[in-house]
């Protein structure tokens, strides 16, 4: 696990030194602290900030083919590496170091584009092309790895996160309205766009080639592959079982220790039996909240000494939040997923002696098992047959429930259910976990927005699906996975150095997941996830697979009234949105007002708008870029202890 940065510069007219290009890759630092180095000729710069997985003394990038035509930079861990290799040198590829990297820089070098297919993992990487002149830009399949850029005036620039390329942007910084609704609506910025205008993520499953006169892309697999599957539920465990255990023995390949973030949860303990039974595991980290009935620590304790693992506890309460500022920083592309202030307690402590974390992320979206799914497949039937004018005022009725502060509760559930009846099935879809109804978002902004669907205005939302509960699982891998879920482990584990892997999510699984019928994921009785509850009773017993789902949530509602309620009035104070000219101060000051007379459970909106602020002053208002003076090791790609033979 690495950070990565690139700049490459076909305009003469435009000029940058070197040392500034030097400062955007060390912003990276935390993602790569075991070392870097970098590759400047120019049009070219290419630079490395490492983290130590697999071949921990060699393997240094920017890496090179033999005579100097390609240039690699890779941020993740390519688990088939060692296959592929074999598959390579028997069509006559020499190798000379026994790290990832150096298997697509071959693998590209004899399959081309192709290679993308090939590999098993999570990854993002640019690969330069010095006889073409042309960047190679490839992200892994449901977006683990992040990779970010802007190519505007002949420049194009790549990075592992934002900060880098808003450090050096030709351009200046301005919020982009389409993610700004989005954001407020969701939580987090869907498909391609960031919150900064002319910024852009690499799509999941994409690869993308960039020379001087323009952009060609293409998808190289999408969540709409499907693999065949068993005739009977009997025979669909079996193949999940050796799915999973595959998935899990792959996935732990490492040079180094690895632990697991245990939950208590169906997912995170199946991927724990495995890698236990399978060696490779002797301890986990659970997080213990402080408040009652938010903790996984009991649940998660049955399933660690079924395991023989010691597990070790990380206490969590409201002290967390002086973090708040950090976690926004490093969040990078702003994150309102509150639970993010738990993975970085998580983090921090497990960083201590780990570099790498296994966890159960993808269970819910591969198997079904959001609640989400139940309440739209119900809305479903009722928009059917509902006329729109009662199910407006079904919705005016909504913030009539009351709900209590507790960990989700059925009140709180039932009105987010409720509020979102005036809404299409799939924009309320998106609703359920998201914050502010739409209707609300045209009253935060303080100019006028005009009618939008959260559904139509997601990039290659065109799911075609008759199989609805399908449709949804597609809608939340392309969107709420990755720009949520994926996002918030991955720059939250990295601020610590610390890389997470998600043996779920192994494409062979993913497709085998989403190719079960409706009746294998949502039993008839309603439980979701049935399949996987029937493969957790036959390992743990039914005190793990019938455990009520928690989710992973932290007292947000509390907090902001009582422990953190000045942090809340200091980030949307007045004095704080005086310079945000997009915002309405009145309607926000009337929710805070609300949230904490008790009127209204407002903590995840309002959360949500205190990132957005926060962020806003660190990266576009006074941006803030902390200097390190590292020296970063000057490549050359002729250099004989640096070549690869390509």
């Amino acid at each position: 696990m690495c950070g990565i940065f690139g700049y490459i510069n076909w305009n003469p007219k435009e000029k940058i030194e070197e040392e500034k290009l030097i400062s955007a890759a060390n912003l990276l630092f935390h993602r790569g602290p075991d070392g870097g180095a970098y590759y400047s000729e120019p049009p070219v710069f290419l630079a490395h900030r490492r983290l130590s997985i697999i071949d921990i003394q060699g393997g240094e990038q920017p890496m090179f083919s033999h005579n100097g035509r390609y240039g690699i930079v890779f941020n993740g861990e390519i688990y088939n590496y060692i296959e592929l290799r074999e598959e390579l040198q028997k069509l006559g590829h020499i190798f000379y170091s026994k790290s990832d990297t150096e298997v697509i820089l071959n693998g590209y070098a004899q399959w081309g584009a192709e290679v993308c297919k090939k590999l098993i993992g999570m990854f993002s990487f640019a690969l330069y092309d010095n006889q073409k002149r042309t960047l190679f830009l490839a992200r892994d399949r449901l977006g683990e790895k992040p990779l970010f850029y802007f190519f505007k005036n002949k420049i194009v620039s790549f990075a592992s996160e934002i900060k880098a390329l808003s450090y050096i942007a030709p351009f200046a910084l301005e919020i982009d309205s389409c993610s700004l609704t989005q954001y407020l609506c969701l939580n987090y910025v869907p498909g391609t766009s960031t919150l900064i205008k002319d910024i852009y993520k690499v799509n999941p499953g994409n690869w993308m080639l960039i020379s001087e006169t323009g952009i060609k892309k293409e998808q190289y697999w999408s969540s709409t592959s499907h693999n065949e599957i068993p005739t009977s539920f009997n025979d669909s465990i079996d193949r999940l079982e050796i799915l999973l255990d595959q998935s899990v023995k792959i996935g732990c390949r490492s040079d180094v220790p690895i632990t697991l973030a245990l939950s208590g949860g169906i997912d995170s303990s199946l991927v724990g039996y495995y890698a236990a039974s399978q060696g490779s595991l002797t301890e986990a980290y659970c997080v213990d909240f402080q408040e009652k009935g938010f903790s996984e620590y009991p649940q998660a304790k049955i399933v660690a000494d079924k395991l023989g693992l010691k597990l070790n506890s990380v206490p969590f309460s409201s002290d967390s939040m002086e973090e708040f500022l950090k976690i926004v920083y490093y969040a990078d592309d702003p994150l309102a997923d509150s639970s993010s202030l738990a993975v970085w307690a998580l983090s921090k402590a497990v960083s201590q002696k780990y570099k790498v974390m296994l966890g159960g992320d993808g269970g819910d979206e591969i198997f079904g098992g959001y609640l989400t799914y139940k309440a739209t497949l119900m809305y479903q039937n009722l928009f059917k047959y509902l006329p729109t004018s009662f199910r407006l005022m079904i919705k005016s009725f909504s913030h009539l429930i009351p709900n209590s502060d507790g960990k989700v509760s059925f009140g709180y559930k039932l009105m987010r259910f409720l509020r979102a009846f005036d809404l299409s099935v799939e924009d309320a879809h998106f609703t359920w976990n998201g914050t502010w109804h739409p209707e609300d978002v045209k009253k935060i902004l303080a100019y006028s927005a005009n009618d939008f669907s959260i559904f139509k205005s997601l990039e290659g939302a065109t799911f075609k699906e008759n199989d609805m509960l399908r449709k949804l699982q597609m809608m939340d891998l392309e969107n709420y996975l990755p720009s949520d879920i994926l996002t918030k482990v991955d720059r939250i584990t990295m601020a610590y150095g610390l890389e997470s892997r998600a043996p779920l999510l192994h494409p062979n699984l993913v497709e085998f997941g989403l190719a079960l019928p409706k009746s294998y994921k949502i039993s008839q009785n309603g439980q979701l996830k049935f399949i996987l509850r029937k493969l957790a009773e036959k390992k743990f017993g039914k005190s793990i697979s019938q455990a009520k789902k928690q989710g992973f949530s932290i007292p947000v509602n509390q907090w902001l009234r009582k422990e953190a309620k000045d942090l809340l009035l200091d980030c949307l104070s007045p004095q704080s949105l005086s310079s945000i000219t997009f915002l309405n101060k009145e309607f926000i000051e009337r929710a805070i007002k609300d949230h904490l007379d008790g009127k209204k459970q407002l903590g995840f909106e309002l959360w949500g708008l205190m990132v957005l602020v926060s962020w806003y002053q660190q990266k576009i208002e006074k941006p803030y870029y902390p200097t390190r003076q590292i020296k970063l090791n000057r490549v050359n790609p002729i250099s004989k202890d640096r070549c690869i033979n390509g």
